[in-house]
């Protein structure tokens, strides 16, 4: 029996769990051999209880729900967009359509398929179809569910609010009284379910409903009376009539203290989020603020005015240009708590395109991005800048020869992970250094924080590590940052 994502057999000791599988699972039936043909949304798979292996048949099936194997051991599968055979590891669809839908199917002991569509029954025997035009008049207008066909020669249609039972001669096709029965002479199921019936040795059938579980013999069924009746399972007492109007009168009178209670929650989720949201704007305007560091902009203009002075207007050119892009874009971004991985890296690179000005030489640097990344997803604005500011300010400025900053972008796992490492003096003597100019370390303090906001709406969390790397003497050689941000990240996803 398959339900959600779990295979159970049952037993006369009981029910017990032989396999979980990673996805959802929507039927089970008997191949042709000891094995299991399981059906899930995305998969034909073939199970073997002895050994408990797991095949794949099958991957192109729009939407399996059922499947039967002939007597040539052809697997026929009814799908969501018609009827498929899969023969050899070769998946062919015989009837295609988007109305075309099969959702039961059942074999007799010659090898014969029977299939279901809508309210229509076919039998396919040596890979020919045919109607059964016979069932077609009691069938038009009602809703196939379920159908199957015992080895003791009987055909068993279950619709949406009747029940069908037909004998079956040698050629496979009903003959002689198809018998009908509905609310007016017993069958009283609510909704029978789009699920193989089962068949115990003695010839008794079971059809599984909404509510409840009916069994019945076909060939009784077809020697009663139509004042006869079908005799379903008693309902449990939590199911009848009594216990439910109990039930619904306490859920009406715990109604009202539940409403109340999920309203105050709700205003309470509201006001975090307001909450959230104002500290958000109050780091990016800070955040901003500290981009607008006035020596670091009189540098760039220095460089500048020095180009121009020494007549060389085409670098002088360049600059202005680099830095009326890095203005506008700090300017622009100030009320946008993320942007794509292409723009974050831009304004980097405008950055350290800029502190070249003032280090000339000893500063380097490169920004690489894998080959499938996607390049749109969404990072925390300024937070490469952040760390390249960091890497510029406290490792290669407090270094007498310069150094290099390596910017790398990839992509695993559904998270986008940017690192950005330096060869400077490492963040101890950083510290110690005089030449950081009391530095309040505000950049990365600020960046911390949005993290901790977006963590704390968010199931699936920004992860950032901070490695010291030393050389091969053990001495320190600069720093990495390294931040992995979900794929779906933005500051504006609340997951509740």
């Amino acid at each position: 029996m398959a339900g959600g994502n779990v295979l159970t057999a049952i037993d006369d000791s009981g029910a017990r769990v032989v396999w979980t599988a990673d996805e959802r699972l929507r039927f089970v039936t008997a191949a042709a051999d000891d094995r299991l043909i399981i059906g899930s949304r995305r998969r034909l798979l073939l199970y073997d209880p002895a050994s408990g292996a797991i095949d794949t048949l099958a991957t192109d099936v729009y939407q399996p729900w059922c499947a039967a194997t002939d007597a040539t051991g052809c697997i026929w599968v009814g799908g969501s967009k018609g009827l498929y055979s899969v023969n050899a590891g070769t998946t062919t669809q015989v009837i295609a359509g988007d109305h075309a839908i099969i959702t039961a199917m059942s074999r007799d002991d010659k090898g014969r398929i029977y299939y279901a569509t809508v309210d229509s029954v076919f039998a396919i025997n040596g890979g020919k179809i045919r109607h059964l035009s016979a069932m077609q008049p009691l069938l038009s207008g009602h809703e196939v569910r379920s159908l199957h066909v015992s080895p003791r020669g009987f055909l068993v249609v279950a619709t949406l609010n009747a029940l069908f039972v037909a004998r079956l001669n040698g050629d496979g096709e009903p003959t002689g009284r198809i018998a009908r029965f509905d609310l007016t002479n017993g069958f009283t199921m609510i909704e029978p379910q789009n699920a193989p019936m089962a068949e115990q040795p003695d010839g008794t059938v079971w059809l599984a409903g909404l509510e409840e579980m009916t069994s019945f013999n076909p060939e009784r069924l077809l020697a009663l009376n139509p004042a006869d009746v079908i005799i379903s399972e008693p309902r449990p007492w939590w199911k009848r009539w009594w216990a439910i109007a109990l039930a619904v009168l306490a859920l009406v009178a715990g109604g009202a203290a539940i409403t109340r209670l999920i309203e105050r929650r709700r205003a309470q989720r509201q006001l975090e989020h307001l909450q959230r949201e104002t500290k958000l704007k109050e780091l990016q305007i800070n955040s901003i603020r500290l981009k607008a560091i006035p020596h670091f902009h009189s540098n760039v203009l220095a460089g500048i005015e020095y180009f121009l002075m020494n007549n060389d207007n085409e670098n002088a050119m360049h600059y202005l240009q680099v830095y009326n892009e890095f203005a506008n874009r700090t300017l622009i971004d100030i009320d946008r708590p993320a942007r794509s991985v292409d723009d974050e890296l831009d304004y980097a690179r405008h950055y350290l395109e800029l502190e070249q000005l003032r280090f000339d030489d000893r500063l380097q640097f490169s920004l690489t991005i894998d080959e499938g990344v996607d390049r749109q997803a969404l990072l925390p604005t300024m937070v490469v800048y952040t760390y390249c500011q960091n890497a510029v300010k406290h490792g290669i400025g407090n270094k007498a020869e310069g150094g290099r900053v390596d910017v790398a972008v990839s992509q695993r796992d559904s998270r986008v992970i940017v690192s950005v490492t330096d060869n400077g003096v490492g963040r101890a003597a950083a510290a110690g250094c005089a030449s950081q100019g009391g530095s309040t370390g505000q950049g990365l303090r600020i960046l911390h924080e949005q993290i901790a906001l977006y963590n704390q709406a968010n199931s699936s969390h920004i992860v950032e590590t901070v490695t010291d790397l030393t050389d091969n003497a053990g001495h320190p050689a600069g720093t990495r940052f390294e931040i992995s941000v979900p794929m779906n990240f933005s500051f504006h996803r609340q997951n509740t």
